[in-house]
């Protein structure tokens, strides 16, 4: 019986000296409750979007990209001359679509020459280059004088050309082709092209 509370007394001896303070909890444990079930609240909400753009009830909005440009082609009549002579005004175009604000821009036409008055001021001062058939004209940021903010929109190529008297109804005039192109810095050429028929009323 001795032996055995001397054995017993050793192994209390061994037990550590703790405090009442050293029982707190370490600051090194959460002290919050985890929330197991949010993973399955994400995965739930997601499946129900999937399937309420699957079935038609939500559409995704589009994020328009940064910086991207429309282009439109048309024309106004001006009026009629003598001869058969009809007279008009190019309308192109140009709207911002993007998110950026442009600032550095440029606009280049392709025109069949024969349409244009020779002397007319309206494009002899946009020309750089022209061939047989047609003309090239074109216009900067700084001939226009106007930045593009997401939505804005600016006329370009305000020039007038005719059909009729020497143009009249050939063939090779009418099937000629209009080309426009905008270029904008950090964005890729957009072009615009219409057949010359398609920008008279003769």
């Amino acid at each position: 019986m001795t032996n055995s509370c001397a054995w017993f007394s050793r192994i209390l001896r061994h037990a550590p000296d703790r405090t009442p303070g050293s029982y707190a909890l370490s600051r090194r444990f959460a002290t919050t409750p985890s929330k197991p079930a949010a993973r399955t609240d994400s995965i739930t909400s997601a499946r129900l979007a999937f399937s309420r753009i699957a079935d038609g009830r939500f559409m995704p909005m589009p994020v328009p990209p940064p910086k991207d440009v429309d282009l439109q082609l048309g024309f106004k009549a001006l009026a009629r001359g003598s001869g058969g002579l009809y007279r008009y005004r190019l309308d192109l175009e140009v709207t911002n679509i993007g998110s950026e604000r442009i600032t550095d821009y440029w606009i280049e036409l392709e025109f069949p020459k024969q349409a244009l008055d020779g002397d007319s001021a309206s494009w002899i001062g946009l020309k750089f280059r022209e061939t047989a058939t047609h003309v090239f004209l074109r216009q900067t940021r700084t001939d226009l004088g106007v930045d593009l903010y997401p939505g804005d929109s600016v006329a370009a190529m305000d020039i007038e050309y005719h059909v009729g008297g020497d143009i009249g109804w050939d063939p090779a005039v009418l099937k000629e082709v209009v080309i426009a192109r905008v270029g904008v810095s950090g964005m890729e050429t957009r072009t615009i092209e219409k057949p010359f028929r398609e920008l008279q009323e003769f």
